[in-house]
């Protein structure tokens, strides 16, 4: 069993990008970089990434000046 296989993880799922004017995002994304949109829900729409989802969000309220990135890993369960 190699270190990988023991770890779990070897594919990204989806990246999560906050911003603050999703309309605007969705449009850049879409618009100005040519990648397929999935879906839209209040405050966060998806995209595809060559396999991998693009979610953008808009901080919750609270929250807006916290600076973060969030990864979620594809796993087999």
């Amino acid at each position: 069993m190699s270190q990988q296989d023991e770890f779990g993880l070897s594919t990204i799922g989806q990246v999560s990008v906050r911003v603050k004017d999703l309309d605007r995002a969705v449009s850049f994304y879409r618009d100005q970089l040519g990648m397929p949109f999935l879906f839209q829900v209040p405050n966060m729409a998806f995209f595809d990434c060559a396999g991998v989802r693009l979610m953008l969000n808009i901080p919750e309220e609270g929250f807006e000046d916290i600076h973060t990135s969030i990864l979620y890993y594809k796993v087999d369960d």
